[in-house]
Parts: C-alpha cells; sequence; structure tokens
C-alpha cells in the first residue's frame, strides 16, 4: 500500500529506496501519509491561491514585494506642520 501510494504521488525515487529498505511497516505507512499530507497540503494552497486571484482583475494583481514607497504628497510634509487624516472603514 505505501509502496502504491509512493507511486501515485510521484514521490522521488530515494524516498522510494528508503520506504523500501524500511521494515517496520507501520513506520512505513506514517512516513508515506506524513509525505503525501504535505503534497496535498501544497496542492490545496495552489489551487485555492489561483482561486483567488483568477477571480480579481489586472490591477489588483499588481502587487510589489519589498519595502512600501511613499505617496509623492508625502515628500511634501515637513516638520512642524499639521496634519489630518483619519480611518475609513467600509465594510
Amino acid at each position: 500500500l505505501a509502496f502504491m501510494a509512493a507511486e501515485i504521488a510521484n514521490m522521488s525515487n530515494e524516498f522510494r529506496r528508503h520506504i523500501l529498505a524500511m521494515t517496520n511497516t507501520v513506520e512505513r505507512i506514517r512516513l508515506v501519509t506524513g509525505e503525501m499530507e504535505e503534497l496535498v497540503a501544497m496542492t490545496r494552497a495552489r489551487k485555492m491561491a489561483n482561486s483567488i486571484t483568477d477571480q480579481q482583475d489586472e490591477s489588483e494583481r499588481d502587487l510589489k514585494v519589498g519595502q512600501p514607497e511613499l505617496p509623492p504628497w508625502a515628500k511634501n510634509i515637513r516638520k512642524g506642520m499639521e496634519l489630518e487624516y483619519f480611518w475609513n472603514e467600509e465594510k
């Protein structure tokens, strides 16, 4: 059963050799199911991320990685200036 699961999950040959050398079948099953859980979780996460990005238009996809840039108007702020701001909570 563990070998079939490893084959279906397309696990590496090195991993397959490792489980082939194991003599404890319970430990072998635990090891294979643990690896399969990671694969399934990654596949689910990928599907979820794809479904989220498919729902958004192109303007929402233009995300930048790294330190955020200040807006152009923020460069005009000088020490001693009074600022007013509010937090807009849209529901």
